[in-house]
């Protein structure tokens, strides 16, 4: 079951192209993650990202290099 699991989030990183520009909630689908989490990694600073009128748009290159970091350290 564990090698299942680790086999999905490789393969949502495969999916994650490094050029393309994602919005708050394609991230969070990609991430695998909730958006508010998504959303507080941002204000935190964890996750680089740039406001675009109402919403954010993240780099397809910052989500790889997030995926590929170390722990993430949330505060709630």
């Amino acid at each position: 079951m564990i090698n299942q699991k680790k086999t999905h989030k490789m393969t949502k990183k495969s999916q994650i192209q490094p050029l393309t520009v994602y919005n708050l909630e394609e991230a969070s689908n990609l991430l695998d993650i909730n958006r508010k989490t998504t959303y507080r990694l941002i204000k935190q600073g964890e996750l680089p990202a740039k406001k675009v009128g109402k919403g954010y748009k993240l780099l397809g290159e910052h989500l790889v290099n997030f995926m590929g970091s170390a722990t993430i350290k949330l505060h709630y």
